[in-house]
């Protein structure tokens, strides 16, 4: 069973963690092709972002499978955003090869993300880091990934374009651990502003984030 880490964080919501080991074989075998995935897949050229393509409905599918729903396939809107089809639940997905996560909410919008730490990623941090989350971080890759992937979920959670990761998305401090709980919020302007819980966990030398 190629899922490593399922949870259900209350009776609305829960995510999981899918780790590839399938053939692009195995997958068409497991997941019902229309036409628009068809398009989709037909842009997509290398073989390990299919696989992520294929991994992260199969991650869906489980998660409605779990509250025995049926899964009809994903589509998106015009912010790039997936929604299930013929279905009301809220959805993100998340890819790092070899892994795929998916979290599912009944009422209202979540975000996921996975990511492994990478030294790439201080070249980018003061693109996406404020001052007070650079001076946090410092050059912890460990940090600056999880703070990344935080971004990354209330981006996803709002759904839409205008927000930048600096400017609008802030990161309290927390304590780095291998699972743990993050402070944050949506700053649209000096009136506006949405607060919001995130939760972190690290699976094989990944990092985790998802809101709940």
């Amino acid at each position: 069973m190629p899922v490593i880490k399922y949870e259900q964080i209350n009776a609305k919501s829960s995510w999981v963690v899918w780790k590839t080991d399938e053939t692009i074989g195995d997958f068409i075998r497991q997941v019902s092709l229309d036409v628009h995935d068809r398009q989709d897949l037909a842009l997509i050229s290398h073989a390990s972002k299919k696989l992520e393509w294929f991994s992260s409905r199969l991650a869906v599918k489980y998660l409605l499978q779990r509250q025995q729903l049926m899964f009809n396939g994903i589509t998106k809107d015009q912010f790039n955003k997936p929604f299930l089809k013929n279905h009301s639940s809220h959805i993100s997905i998340s890819h790092s090869f070899p892994f795929a996560t998916a979290i599912i909410h009944t009422e209202k919008p979540v975000g996921i993300d996975i990511e492994q730490p990478r030294g790439k990623i201080l070249k980018v941090a003061g693109k996406f880091l404020n001052a007070t989350e650079r001076e946090f971080a410092g050059n912890d890759l460990e940090l600056l990934s999880i703070l990344w992937s935080a971004k990354e979920v209330l981006y996803k959670i709002h759904g839409r374009k205008k927000l930048t990761f600096r400017q609008h998305l802030f990161i309290e401090p927390f304590d780095k651990n291998d699972e743990g709980n993050i402070s944050c919020s949506i700053v649209f302007d000096e009136n506006r502003f949405q607060n919001y819980q995130l939760k972190f966990q690290k699976i094989d030398r990944h990092y985790v984030v998802f809101n709940h």
